[in-house]
């Protein structure tokens, strides 16, 4: 196999349109997204499901993908370790997100849970850093205190499961983690 000669890559946005999305990605950092779109999402390093980013810059411009780079050259992309764990994909989901309304409440599983239910996948942990909330944005983190599967479920069934989800205020600056 070939050395890779490495240089700082650059990669192509990947937009996602979602009902919740608005045109801030435009305004705040010049993301090249129509007006009338609801471009909730601008992936800016991916090797997702059938998305995996293009390189932007130097001699691989546009002829590589950043999963073709993983598998051609593991321990260069990923690093010895994970190179060493037989990974040929990139194992972090870079993006920003414009949420324009509420999103969709995800779960999120550990690696073990995923591997087994999730086709293979690994798990979802996040980190988010508010870049810019408006007065009173908030986060959902978890569900109520001592909320049961029971109560999760009936609250579900009627419409109401807002009246469970613990919600956590945010402003600029602030860093949330969700394992």
């Amino acid at each position: 196999m070939n050395t890779f000669e490495a240089y700082p890559l650059r990669f192509k946005e990947i937009f996602k349109q979602t009902v919740w999305g608005g045109s801030r990605l435009r305004d705040l950092f010049g993301k090249n997204i129509p007006r009338q779109n609801k471009t909730g999402e601008s992936w800016e390093i991916a090797d997702h499901g059938e998305d995996s980013s293009i390189v932007a810059n130097g001699r691989l411009v546009e002829k590589w993908n950043l999963r073709r780079l993983c598998e051609q050259y593991p321990a260069e992309i990923l690093g010895t370790a994970l190179a060493a764990e037989c990974r040929d994909r990139f194992p972090l989901l870079v993006k920003y997100i414009d949420a324009n309304d509420d999103l969709s409440v995800q779960v999120h599983p550990d690696d073990d849970y995923a591997r087994k239910r999730e086709n293979g996948e690994s798990g979802k942990a996040e980190a988010w850093y508010i870049i810019e909330a408006q007065p009173g944005a908030s986060l959902v983190l978890g569900s109520v205190e001592g909320t049961t599967k029971d109560e999760f479920r009936e609250l579900l069934e009627k419409g109401q499961l807002e009246k469970c989800l613990r919600r956590v205020e945010v402003r600029p600056g602030d860093i949330v983690y969700l394992p």
